[in-house]
């Protein structure tokens, strides 16, 4: 009988501690909601990494053909000798 009472004080006590846990997360998510805006430093050092288009554009073309050769199928190369 100890050993179910044990048992059972003991999930009673990790409900506890979820519980506490999840209400002290409860102002860290609620803080990460009212930022406004990103640093504008931030924001400009990341734009100084941007380069040209050039590579996004050609992957997107890669991509397209791509799409393409899996739309039109291949002639099979298989001849039929009646």
């Amino acid at each position: 009988m100890a050993s179910a009472e044990r048992s059972d004080r003991f999930a009673g006590l990790m409900r506890l501690i979820g519980l506490a846990i999840s209400l002290a997360a409860l102002p860290l998510a609620a803080g990460a909601a009212d930022d406004e805006a990103p640093d504008l430093d931030l924001l400009a050092y990341l734009g100084s990494w941007q380069g040209t288009d050039d590579e996004w554009l050609a992957v997107a073309e890669w991509e397209a053909e791509d799409e393409e050769k899996v739309a039109e199928p291949e002639p099979s190369e298989e001849q039929d000798d009646d």
